[in-house]
């Protein structure tokens, strides 16, 4: 905050309300109507730049909302963006906010959603985290604690089965189809965490649903009683 504040950026302190509820409480309090959300680790090329000067000053009219090339850096790569164009347009991040909004039902993979039809701006968006793979597993799975919520209400029978067979799917999909064996090892280690993180997705919201949260303990087997004094175990 104390760099944006040195930026003339006005600052305005929000206890947090969520993902998307946090994002429109912002645009609310906005000067300008069209909104820009951009995250600390994202960086916008110089053609993607140019592209949102000229939607905001002279765009489409009936569009009220843009679309853009989001693209991941890998351990020092940029890698090829994977998604289906259905998902790529979906991805907005250049909005009116009289005419848009972030919608606040969403727990995870929040998106914006408005009137009007959506385009994909021109250029690149750099998702830059520079993390090593021990902070990228710390993060999956921090995630996942998001990414399980919606899965609660299925059978455990489906989850298992996803939880089986997602992964094998995602990975044959990055690594075969999307062509990420062309990024060498780096290709490789990406397609495999992002399997590993369908399984650790499904397999966590299986234990939810299955197991609960109820301490484990063989049958016929209950622990002793732990008597404590003054803070500390008695012998």
């Amino acid at each position: 905050m104390e760099i944006a504040a040195e930026f003339g950026a006005r600052v305005i302190e929000q206890e947090w309300l969520g993902f998307p509820q946090q994002r429109n409480f912002g645009a609310k309090h906005a000067n300008h109507d069209w909104i820009f959300y951009v995250d600390v680790d994202e960086v916008a090329d110089a053609t993607l730049t140019d592209s949102i000067a000229r939607a905001v000053q002279g765009g489409r009219a009936e569009v009220n909302m843009y679309a853009v090339d989001r693209r991941n850096e890998f351990l020092g790569t940029v890698l090829p963006n994977v998604q289906r164009k259905s998902e790529r347009i979906g991805r907005v991040r250049l909005y009116n906010k009289h005419q848009a909004h972030w919608d606040e039902s969403m727990i995870v993979h929040e998106k914006v959603v408005g009137t009007g039809p959506k385009v994909l701006l021109p250029g690149v968006l750099i998702h830059w985290r520079t993390q090593s793979l021990r902070e990228l597993f710390e993060r999956l799975n921090s995630y996942a604690d998001l990414e399980v919520q919606p899965l609660l209400s299925q059978s455990p029978y489906r989850l298992l089965a996803q939880a089986t067979f997602k992964p094998v799917a995602r990975f044959l999909w990055l690594y075969i189809v999307k062509r990420e064996f062309t990024q060498g090892p780096r290709g490789l280690i990406h397609a495999l965490l992002r399997s590993y993180a369908e399984f650790v997705q499904y397999s966590r919201a299986w234990e939810a649903v299955a197991v609960g949260s109820a301490p484990i303990h063989p049958p016929g087997f209950e622990p002793p009683a732990v008597i404590v004094d003054d803070g500390k175990p008695l012998p």
